[in-house]
């Protein structure tokens, strides 16, 4: 039996982004206001509270993905725009949240 386009899970591919990009947008709309952030208390909490929405999304799409690539190879009725959309939009989520963590890990361990 073929499955239905609409029975690809995207929104498993698409919601782990959410959480840090809305971190973000919380920053700077904060910063637009003219809030100052203070490095040792609340700029802390912000970065802390952004890398591990990273990490958990990071953790729910390395479990998501492969399941939405193995789809579009076995069905070819999934290989729609919208499918392949939210894929390329989850491996490039993929691939900056783990550009980040490097970026931090080598920051961290060369000071």
């Amino acid at each position: 039996m073929k499955p239905k386009p609409s029975e690809f899970p995207r929104t498993k591919l698409l919601w782990p982004w959410v959480a840090p990009v809305s971190v973000l947008a919380f920053a700077l709309a904060a910063e637009g206001a003219g809030h100052a952030w203070n490095v040792h208390g609340n700029l802390i909490a912000l970065i802390l509270v952004f890398s591990a929405a990273l990490v958990i999304g990071l953790i729910s799409l390395l479990f998501a993905l492969p399941q939405a690539i193995r789809m579009l190879s076995r069905y070819p009725s999934l290989r729609t725009a919208s499918n392949f959309v939210a894929t390329g939009l989850a491996l490039a989520f993929v691939g900056v949240a783990m550009l980040l963590i490097l970026y931090a890990f080598f920051k961290v361990t060369a000071s």
